[in-house]
């Protein structure tokens, strides 16, 4: 906080202000800011209004992509659940002087199509990046990004930049479960289908962070032609697919969505009946950034909370916006 601009100032609130040691020496704080001697004489009021610099400080961003919508099924095979979104923690980014970033969250795929990127510009300079969740695999559309395997793409995608491969479908006449989509990176693959019985496979389980929490599971892959149970949605946000019947015929369930702000994939549409089909949508992504506590944000804009821990101020943006530090 800026000293006082008039009245009475003491050597113990610019030493608050400015830090030092003791005994306090008027001579430690030449040239501290813009008007104070940086030699020579030097006088109490040359401190009005002035204030510590908060640069340099160094931070960490982590940043969650939009997942990938589950794919749409047709009659006789699941679709594929859709994939985590890239999960991407970055550290030791150093700031200098005053600066503004642009803060841009990816949004989740709707069905049978890909999450999009989450990323941080200065001006027109991109400083972090987090690719987008591939989509679940539908009838005559192969996955991609990590989404998983349909009956008519068997084969899900393989480990990509933006983390794990999705599973593959049955093959087997009459069943056709799909496969889970991949989590993000360094997370689980998505499992295959049972070819017995044509349950979906489930989602990858999502990347657990200590600092930010597990976030970007892919989608489960959606029941096949017997209806039978979905693959389940990965944990972190991964949605659940979809399917008709359970093993006692008294349960159905539409493909569910990715959890918003999770970056989760969509679960896999069902091919049991038509309004089965669709899949679900990806969950939006995120973007955090911790700085030290004692730094705090000149201004910022969108959706964001703050909240502070072990040192620490986290800045947590759940829609586009902006983040400022000035002295």
């Amino acid at each position: 906080m800026a000293l006082q601009s008039s009245g009475p100032i003491s050597l113990s609130q610019i030493q608050t202000e400015f830090g030092g040691s003791n005994p306090i020496s008027m001579s430690e704080y030449y040239g501290v800011d813009t008007g104070v001697p940086a030699s020579g004489a030097i006088d109490l009021s040359d401190f009005y209004g002035t204030s510590a610099s908060i640069f340099p400080f160094t931070l960490n961003i982590a940043l969650i992509a939009g997942g990938g919508g589950g794919g749409n099924a047709t009659s006789g095979g699941g679709a594929g659940g859709g994939a985590g979104g890239q999960y991407k923690p970055t550290n030791a980014t150093l700031i200098e002087s005053a600066t503004s970033w642009t803060i841009t969250i990816g949004g989740g795929g709707s069905p049978g199509s890909s999450g999009s990127r989450s990323r941080v510009f200065e001006g027109t300079t991109l400083i972090a990046n987090a690719t987008y969740g591939g989509k679940g695999s539908s009838n005559n559309a192969a996955a991609v990004q990590g989404g998983g395997g349909s009956k008519w793409y068997p084969t899900g995608s393989s480990r990509t930049a933006n983390g794990a491969g999705g599973g593959n479908a049955s093959t087997t006449s009459g069943s056709g479960g799909a496969g889970g989509g991949g989590g993000g990176t360094g997370a689980s693959a998505g499992a295959n289908a049972n070819s017995t019985f044509g349950y979906g496979g489930s989602g990858g389980a999502g990347l657990n962070n200590a600092t930010y929490g597990q976030l970007a599971g892919g989608g489960g892959g959606g029941g096949g032609a017997l209806g039978v149970l979905a693959g389940f949605g990965g944990a972190g946000g991964g949605g659940d697919g979809g399917y008709k019947y359970d093993s006692l015929g008294f349960r159905a369930q539409t493909a569910q969505n990715g959890d918003a702000t999770t970056g989760g994939g969509g679960g896999g549409g069902s091919g049991a009946q038509s309004s089965f089909y669709s899949g679900g949508n990806g969950g939006s992504g995120r973007i955090i950034i911790q700085i030290p506590d004692s730094v705090t944000a000149s201004s910022t804009s969108g959706t964001v909370s703050v909240s502070t821990s072990g040192g620490y101020r986290y800045y947590t943006f759940t829609s586009s916006g902006s983040i400022s530090w000035s002295d």
